[in-house]
C-alpha cells in the first residue's frame, strides 16, 4: 500500500483511496499486537492517517475533522504506553554500547522498568489493543463519509502551506530549549514529511528530497525525545539500587546527548524553511498541474501515433494497385550465321 497520491486520480478520490488503505493496515497489525513489531506498525499507521487528515483539513467540515482526528489521536495514545517501555529498554542498550562506564549503573535502571513477564498478551495490553481496534473500526466507518471535491488540490495545497507554517512557529518556539516545543516541533516535521510522500508524483527529485530531509530531523529528535523520556523516568531521587553520584553523572552524560541531538535537528529545519509556507504550496501546485498535463501529453502521444500509422497503411492499400502482370516480349530473328553462306551454289565463271 503505497503512501502517495497518483497523478490519474482527483484529489478527492485520492484521498478517500489513501485513507481507507491506510486504515486496513493498523488493523491487520493489531492482529499481531503480541509482538513489539505489531503495535510499532499500528501506531505508524495511526500517524499517516492523522497526516491526510491534516492536509485535507482546510476542505473538510470543522465538526467531520476535530471528531475523526480526536477518535485517531485517542487510538494512538491507547498504544503509547506499550511503546514506552521498549523505548526505555531500548534507550538504554543503546547508552550502554556508547558509554561503557555508565553500564553497571544502567543495568540496574533497566531491572526496574518493566516487571517480569509482562508482554503484549498480558491481560493490560489485552485491554488497551481491544480499545485502540474498536477506535480504529469506528475511525474507518466515519472516513467513508469524508466530502471532498473531485477538483480540490489548492484545497490540499493549503494545507501544505499549513503544514510548513506549523514547522515553522514549532522551530521558533524551540528556540527557549523547552522539551515539549522539541517533540512538537518534531511532530509538525513528521507531518510535513508525510505530505511531502502523498504529493511526490509531482516532482519526485523535489518532494523526495524534503521528505528525507525531514525524516532526519524527525529521527534525530526521536533520539532526543527517548533521552527525555528516561530522565522522567530517573524522576529526582531515582531507583533506590543507584547511588545518587552514579545517577548525576548519567543524567549529565544524557543532557549533553540530548543537547547535540536537538542542535543538529535545528540545523536541519533551517533548511526545510528556507522557502516560505506560501511560495512552497504554489511551487507544489504547479509542479502538481504539469506533471498531469505532462503524464496526458504522454497518453495522447503513444494513442496517436499507432492510429496515424494504421491510416497511412489502409491508404496505402487502397491507392497502390497490386503489380501487372507482362507478357513476354517477342525475341527479334537472328540473322544467319556466315557458314551457312558459304554452303549456297556458286555461279560459273
Amino acid at each position: 500500500m503505497a503512501y502517495r497520491f497518483k497523478l490519474n486520480e482527483s484529489a478527492g478520490k485520492a484521498l478517500l483511496r489513501t485513507g481507507a488503505e491506510q486504515f486496513r493496515c493498523p488493523l491487520e497489525s493489531l492482529r499481531d499486537a503480541d509482538t513489539t513489531s505489531g503495535i510499532h506498525g499500528t501506531r505508524k499507521c495511526i500517524k499517516r492517517l492523522r497526516a491526510l487528515l491534516r492536509l485535507a483539513r482546510p476542505g473538510l467540515h470543522k465538526s467531520s475533522y476535530q471528531n475523526l482526528n480526536a477518535t485517531l489521536r485517542d487510538a494512538g495514545r491507547a498504544l503509547s504506553a506499550t511503546r514506552d517501555r521498549d523505548v526505555l529498554l531500548a534507550t538504554i542498550a543503546e547508552l550502554s554500547a556508547d558509554s561503557p562506564d555508565q553500564q553497571p549503573t544502567l543495568r540496574r535502571i533497566s531491572s526496574t522498568i518493566a516487571p517480569a513477564g509482562e508482554t503484549a498478551n498480558s491481560k493490560p495490553y489485552a485491554g488497551v489493543i481491544r480499545q485502540a481496534r474498536a477506535l480504529l473500526q469506528a475511525a474507518a466507518t466515519d472516513w467513508e463519509t469524508l466530502e471532498l471535491s473531485d477538483d480540490a488540490f489548492p484545497t490540499l495545497a493549503e494545507g501544505l502551506a499549513r503544514g510548513l507554517l506549523d514547522v515553522g512557529q514549532a522551530f521558533e518556539a524551540t528556540e527557549s530549549g523547552d522539551e515539549e516545543a522539541f517533540h512538537d516541533l518534531r511532530k509538525t516535521v513528521q507531518r510535513h514529511w508525510r505530505h511531502m510522500r502523498l504529493v511526490e508524483a509531482g516532482w519526485p527529485a523535489y518532494f523526495v528530497a524534503r521528505a528525507d530531509e525531514a525524516k532526519t530531523i524527525s529521527e534525530v529528535l526521536g533520539k532526543a525525545q527517548d533521552l527525555t523520556l528516561l530522565l522522567r523516568h530517573l524522576g529526582d531521587d531515582g531507583p533506590a539500587s543507584v547511588s545518587e553520584d552514579a545517577l548525576a553523572r548519567l543524567r549529565e552524560t544524557v543532557k549533553e546527548r540530548r543537547a547535540a541531538l536537538q542542535e543538529s535537528a535545528r540545523s536541519h529545519t533551517r533548511r526545510l524553511l528556507a522557502e516560505g509556507p506560501r511560495a512552497h504550496a504554489r511551487r507544489a501546485t504547479e509542479y502538481w498541474t504539469a506533471a498531469r498535463t505532462l503524464r496526458k501529453n504522454r497518453i495522447a502521444k503513444t494513442v496517436q501515433v499507432p492510429a496515424k500509422e494504421a491510416a497511412a497503411a489502409v491508404s496505402t492499400t487502397a491507392v497502390t494497385p497490386p503489380p501487372r502482370k507482362r507478357s513476354p516480349r517477342p525475341r527479334p530473328a537472328v540473322a544467319k550465321r556466315s557458314s551457312e553462306k558459304a554452303q549456297s551454289p556458286r555461279k560459273p565463271a
